[in-house]
């Protein structure tokens, strides 16, 4: 409680959220469905009323009404209909993806109190980009009809990257008494160079094979294949479920981790216990909304600063709250910009449009304040 003598005024002290970020949201995502899939332009109406129609469609199965059995009639009335159904899929998967990426970026950063703590420099973004052309090289025939499985690879190979560096940092802090993050920064960008360069040399390996797989990954890693089957879809959902389970629970004790170590423990936390556990949740949500849609590792590295400095503080639930809605809302402007725009008859790539969005942001923020952790 704060208690201001001037008007005797009581005022309870704590976050405050606003709903306005989740109001631009809804808007960005409603907007985002409202384009054709098969070439550059926009169908609102058409869209609203297939979208309209798929729920009457369900609701009818669900309770067993007449208008189910002419389920395919209707349909061939309503002109984009299947088109409708995949943006809508795909504008999910996109929204979850932008926040899991960003609420992973936003508990690196605020844990090592770093702002290049993120998944291009942990390696994380390269394990994901190693573990899909493996998946790709090691089953040429199948891949693309198993592409829920990329999931293991991926995971394995970002975990091995993300391991490596982590017992840098470990083993260099032992020497010092805590955790050594820059030494960690260090290794991260030396093991992300080398995952590159063995990409790189199967991305060879792999236009020898079929030229067609080598089109299929860049397509993966740049952003214009995104998972939306079911298995896809729930997996991610799953996973992100699992990861963001317990950051929210330790959304509080988090901010200790802004503290010195030796302040931290003075007050009864473990940094330590709750830096694995965020790097883990952090890694999880990072991996999962890289694998779904495509690399945008740079999106976590300059959407938390980016919110830092405009709440003014470093209080990891408005950190989180607002990293989630502001990564949500670009990714989604970003994937609705590229279906308007072709290049050599192929989408534009969503990570291309994603930097040109966040970096001037990133650097304006950084420029505008001495620490953004202060």
């Amino acid at each position: 409680m704060r208690i201001r003598t001037g008007n005797q005024r009581i005022q309870k002290t704590g976050a405050r959220f606003s709903v306005f970020p989740v109001l631009i949201l809804l808007a960005v995502f409603l907007f985002s469905l409202c384009f054709k899939v098969s070439e550059p332009g926009m169908i609102p109406v058409q869209a609203m009323s297939n979208l309209w129609t798929a729920v009457r469609l369900k609701i009818a199965e669900l309770l067993h009404q007449p208008m189910a059995l002419d389920r395919f009639e209707i349909i061939r009335e309503q002109d984009f209909y299947y088109e409708t159904i995949r943006r809508l899929k795909n504008s999910f998967v996109t929204l979850l993806s932008g926040a899991a990426v960003c609420a992973g970026g936003a508990v690196f950063q605020t844990m090592f109190r770093n702002p290049l703590a993120s998944p291009n420099i942990l390696g994380i973004s390269t394990g994901v980009n190693l573990g899909t052309i493996l998946f790709l090289y090691l089953f040429p025939t199948t891949a693309m009809g198993m592409l829920e499985q990329r999931y293991l690879y991926c995971f394995i190979s970002a975990g091995i990257l993300v391991g490596i560096t982590m017992l840098a940092g470990w083993a260099a802090g032992r020497k010092l008494g805590n955790f050594s993050v820059m030494d960690m920064l260090v290794v991260g960008a030396v093991i992300s160079q080398f995952g590159s360069v063995v990409t790189m040399y199967l991305q060879f390996r792999l236009e020898e094979i079929d030229v067609n797989l080598l089109t299929s990954y860049q397509e993966i890693s740049m952003g214009i294949y995104v998972l939306t089957d079911t298995k896809s879809i729930l997996t991610f959902l799953l996973l992100m479920t699992v990861s963001m389970g317990p950051m929210y629970l330790l959304r509080y004790r988090l901010n200790a981790t802004v503290l010195e170590d030796m302040d931290a423990r003075s007050m009864g936390v473990s940094t330590h216990r709750l830096r694995t556990a965020g790097m883990l949740c952090g890694a999880v949500l990072a991996v999962t909304a890289l694998v779904a849609c495509g690399d945008m590792g740079i999106l976590s590295m300059a959407v938390p600063p980016v919110v830092r400095y405009l709440c003014r503080g470093a209080d990891f639930r408005k950190i989180l709250y607002y990293s989630i809605c502001a990564g949500s809302i670009l990714l989604l402007l970003a994937r609705s910009l590229c279906s308007m725009i072709f290049v050599a008859g192929m989408a534009l790539p969503v990570n291309f449009a994603i930097s040109v969005l966040v970096l001037p942001l990133f650097v304006f923020a950084m420029s505008r304040q001495r620490s953004v952790y202060a």
